[in-house]
């Protein structure tokens, strides 16, 4: 028996229990990272679903605008950890790609002030829009974060994947085959 400030706990619990426990807890935690859409993410070879977001910046990104020019789209909140590291990595492979691919980094479901703390303006090769609906996420089937889309300059995505890349190398190999298909 533990004393916790005068409330008496009992572990009484098999190793089988506590398991069952911390399971849970991180099912539960996987779901905080949910756009909560029950839509089908569109499959690689299919048209991007099109959209027109508000930036950090104070202009609106529209995705149909960007053709002729490869797109990575990138979901992702302020909240998660993983999400931010890969939005560094994302501005780095923006820049070092110049003018061969634009990123647009949208962030879902957040104020614009608090956005543009974290991640301020973006960029000529990186644009931080807002999703403050949700819409977009839902537009594209997203039920975790981050998720990052390969369309290319016709609109067609080539590639998708749900969770971050690791590390800055990684994703330039990723961008580097999504370039030269």
């Amino acid at each position: 028996m533990t004393k916790i400030k005068g409330a008496q706990i009992v572990l009484c619990c098999g190793w089988g229990r506590w398991l069952g426990i911390i399971g849970a807890v991180f099912t539960l935690a996987g779901g905080l990272l949910s756009c909560g859409s029950a839509a089908q993410m569109p499959e690689v070879g299919a048209q991007a679903p099109d959209f027109t977001l508000p930036t950090t910046a104070g202009a609106e990104v529209t995705l149909s605008q960007l053709r002729g020019v490869p797109v990575v789209l990138y979901l992702w909140t302020t909240w998660c950890q993983y999400c931010i590291e890969e939005l560094g990595y994302l501005a780095l492979v923006a820049g070092e790609k110049g003018g061969q691919l634009t990123v647009v980094a949208v962030n879902i479901g957040e104020e614009a002030a608090e956005v543009k703390r974290i991640a301020g303006e973006g960029g000529i090769n990186l644009i931080i829009a807002l999703d403050e609906d949700g819409k977009l996420c839902s537009a594209y089937g997203t039920r975790y974060l981050p998720a990052t889309f390969f369309i290319d300059s016709r609109g067609i995505i080539q590639n998708s994947r749900v969770g971050a890349f690791y590390s800055r190398e990684s994703l330039l190999a990723e961008v580097d085959s999504f370039l030269a298909r």
